[in-house]
C-alpha cells in the first residue's frame, strides 16, 4: 500500500502538469505601408521568384513595443477567463477580450501602419508534430498600397514554447495597366510589386510581449498559461510517511 499511494500521486500530479498546457493566446499582425522604405529593399515581385534576404533596419520596432506595453492589460486574468471548461472539451477554445485592443487602435492611427489580423484564443498547446495551424487570410489598403497576407499561425511546446508563422505576403500598388483584350484602354488595377515569405520559429515566454519583425509586417504575441478547472481538481497534497498501510 506504501507503495501504491506514491505511484497515484505521481500520476495525479502528471495529470496536472498536463492541464497546465492550456494557454491564453493573443496575436496581432501589423501590415507596414511605407512605400519609401520598401522601395530601398530588393524584393521579387511575387513568390514565383526567387527570394532574396532583406534587412529589417527600416521598421520602428520599438514604437511597436512600447505602445503595446503601455496598453491597459490587466495583470491577472478576469473571472471569465479563469472559470473554464475541461481542456479535453476542446483544443482550441474562444478567449474573451483582446488585452491589445487600444495599442491596435493606436496602430491603425499611424499613416504606416495597419492592424491586418487580430485575434485571441483558448489553446491546449502540442508538440511540434501535432501543432494547430491557425488559418490567416486578410488583407488591408493603405497610402495607395495593398498588402494580402495567407497562410498559417502555430504554437507548439518543446522545452521552450515557440509560435511559428508560415505567411505569405503580396504587396500591391494601384496603378494603371494595359488591357490586351483592348489596346486603345487601360484599366486601373492593383499590380504587384514585392512579395514575401514569412518562415521561421520564434522561441517564447509565457507571460511576456514578443515581436516577430519583417519589413513588411509585424507580429506581436502574448501566451498566457491557464489555470484550468482540471488542474485545480487534479491538485492533491502529498501523504505523509505516517499514512496507514
Amino acid at each position: 500500500m506504501r507503495t501504491l499511494i506514491p505511484a497515484l500521486f505521481t500520476l495525479l500530479f502528471s495529470l496536472s502538469a498536463q492541464a497546465a498546457d492550456v494557454y491564453r493566446v493573443e496575436v496581432v499582425i501589423v501590415g507596414f505601408f511605407d512605400e519609401a522604405s520598401a522601395a530601398n529593399e530588393q524584393w521579387p515581385v511575387t513568390l514565383d521568384e526567387p527570394e532574396t534576404e532583406v534587412a529589417s533596419d527600416s521598421v520602428d520596432k520599438d514604437f511597436l513595443l512600447t505602445e503595446t506595453l503601455e496598453s491597459d492589460i490587466p495583470a491577472e486574468l478576469t473571472d471569465a477567463q479563469q472559470d473554464l471548461p475541461d481542456p479535453t472539451a476542446g483544443l482550441v477554445r474562444p478567449a474573451p477580450g483582446l488585452d491589445f485592443r487600444s495599442a491596435a487602435q493606436r496602430f491603425n492611427y499611424r499613416q504606416d501602419m495597419q492592424v491586418l489580423w487580430h485575434q485571441a484564443w483558448l489553446e491546449t498547446i502540442q508538440d511540434a508534430d501535432n501543432a494547430i495551424h491557425h488559418d490567416i487570410n486578410v488583407s488591408g489598403e493603405k497610402n495607395g498600397l495593398q498588402s494580402q497576407v495567407t497562410g498559417t499561425i502555430s504554437l507548439y511546446k518543446s522545452r521552450f514554447l515557440h509560435l511559428k508563422p508560415d505567411l505569405r505576403l503580396q504587396q500591391n500598388v494601384q496603378g494603371y495597366a494595359d488591357n490586351p483584350d483592348d489596346p486603345y484602354t487601360t484599366e486601373r488595377q492593383w499590380i504587384p510589386v514585392r512579395a514575401a515569405h514569412i518562415d521561421r520559429s520564434r522561441r517564447m515566454r509565457s507571460d511576456e510581449i514578443h515581436y516577430l519583425d519583417h519589413p513588411l509586417l509585424g507580429i506581436v504575441a502574448k501566451i498566457t498559461p491557464i489555470e484550468t478547472a482540471t488542474n485545480s481538481e487534479s491538485s492533491v497534497t502529498a501523504p505523509s510517511d505516517t499514512a496507514a498501510d
